[in-house]
């Protein structure tokens, strides 16, 4: 394998990773921003944690192909190679988003509930408008029936 070929196969992949994480920032869109973005993270950590290939090999590959096959192909090796380092990769994901998260929410304005937000138009209308003594209903047609 040349290194073109090489690279080539990097951008593919990280192309491929770019538009899983598209589609599932698209199916998670209804989840608060508190689930939504580590389930993210932990996407995006699972798909990009490189490893290398062999014992001694220049070549990286996502640790999570390589985690799998040598489970299923090579069970005397299983998951020891791979597991620790694509542990402590998804751990570090989900521990740095509270340490992010937390100044955002600190900094950010809350949001107005949808009553306080349905009151307030309501408020101005009726205070726009002058004040009467009585207010007036429709009139009402009374039919006498024989």
């Amino acid at each position: 394998m040349t290194e073109a070929d090489y690279f080539s196969g990097w951008t593919v992949y990280a192309v491929g990773v770019a538009l899983l994480i598209l589609v599932g920032w698209r199916i998670t869109r209804g989840l608060t921003l508190v689930v939504r973005v580590p389930l993210l993270l932990l996407l995006t950590a699972f798909l990009l944690t490189p490893f290398n290939i062999e014992s001694g090999s220049a070549f990286m590959g996502p640790a999570w192909l390589i985690m799998l096959y040598e489970g299923v192909f090579l069970p005397e090796i299983g998951f020891s190679r791979v597991g620790p380092v694509f542990g402590m990769v998804t751990l570090f994901s989900v521990v740095i988003f509270p340490i992010f998260y937390l100044p955002y929410a600190l900094i950010r304005k809350p949001k107005a509930t949808q009553s306080e937000h349905n009151e307030e138009p309501q408020q101005a209308e009726q205070s726009s408008k002058p004040q009467t003594k009585q207010q007036r209903k429709p009139k009402r047609s009374k039919t006498v029936e024989a």
